[in-house]
């Protein structure tokens, strides 16, 4: 029997800097002991230039092990505000996410807390069901296209 795994994912956004156009990756590590197996190996997301003062965040999970993205947290000073979201057939996001802050995020040193601008919390989450319209497949994805603040570029 596949026990399926619900994970809230976190992004850190690296400090973004003038550069010419470039991906950069990055995996996820399990921050609680709420589930049988440790699924964070399986999930991405790669960060990429979008122009014009954005940038998106691209996620994705491969899936070995049955296995769902249906949140998603940012804790960075430089991204403004979610400015879309986009996904693949059958993964389904609307923002901010429920709860406000990432489950298990003060666990870590410093606490991971999720960036609000203005009455913005930056995060989402997968519209009911939820397990189903998360990432769950490896052929599933999820865009979240972020406006950066003034003068920030990545």
């Amino acid at each position: 029997m596949n026990r399926r795994h619900r994970l809230c994912t976190a992004v850190v956004a690296p400090l973004v800097l003038a550069a010419s156009a470039r991906a950069d990756l990055f995996g996820f590590s399990r921050i609680t002991n709420n589930a049988d197996h440790n699924v964070a190996s399986q999930f991405l997301v790669e960060i990429t230039d979008a122009g014009a003062g954005f940038a998106d965040f691209r996620f994705t999970n491969a899936a070995l092990i049955s296995s769902s993205i249906t949140d998603v947290y940012f804790d960075d000073g430089t991204l403004l505000g979610i400015a879309s979201i986009s996904s693949s057939r059958g993964v389904a996001f609307s923002q901010p996410a429920t709860p406000g802050d990432l489950p298990g995020g003060n666990t870590l040193d410093p606490p991971f807390e999720t960036s609000q601008r203005f009455a913005q919390r930056l995060s989402a989450d997968s519209d009911p069901p939820v397990f189903p319209n998360g990432v769950n497949t490896s052929s599933e994805w999820l865009n979240i296209r972020f406006a950066l603040f003034q003068g920030a570029t990545f």
